[in-house]
């Protein structure tokens, strides 16, 4: 049976946490060249509202997420998953309502945002 590689220390996965970070800003910046700016025709405001539900329901999904650890079926958990699925269900009720909003919903059909993001969730790039 094949022993397993030895765990990487920390000095080797902070260097590859570098490298890959050094790469993702290499490559933003040489995007700049290839992409022009856009700016919107009329500025937008604020969206207070729609910052303050989507904030308080990752805050709940991120306790939840922390308390979990004492068991999945504590009451605090229950409750903290419950508000956050409230909140950022009403987020996004409003954000379909607003006349400004936080993301225009309509980047989300682009494919190349979306493998943007995949990209950026990948920390060893």
């Amino acid at each position: 049976m094949p022993r397993p590689p030895p765990p990487r220390s920390a000095d080797q996965h902070q260097r590859q946490s570098i490298i890959g970070h050094l790469c993702k800003s290499g490559l933003i910046a040489a995007t700049r060249g290839w992409v022009a700016e856009s700016r919107a025709s009329r500025p937008r405001g604020v969206d207070l509202v729609g910052a303050a539900l989507f904030g308080v329901g990752i805050a709940s999904l991120l306790a939840a997420l922390t308390q979990a650890r004492q068991g999945l079926t504590s009451p605090a958990v229950l409750i903290l998953v419950a508000a956050a699925v409230l909140f950022l269900g009403v987020f996004v009720v409003h954000q379909r309502r607003a006349t400004t909003v936080m993301v225009e919903p309509r980047l989300f059909r682009r494919p190349a945002l979306i493998s943007v993001l995949a990209l950026s969730e990948n920390d060893q790039f």
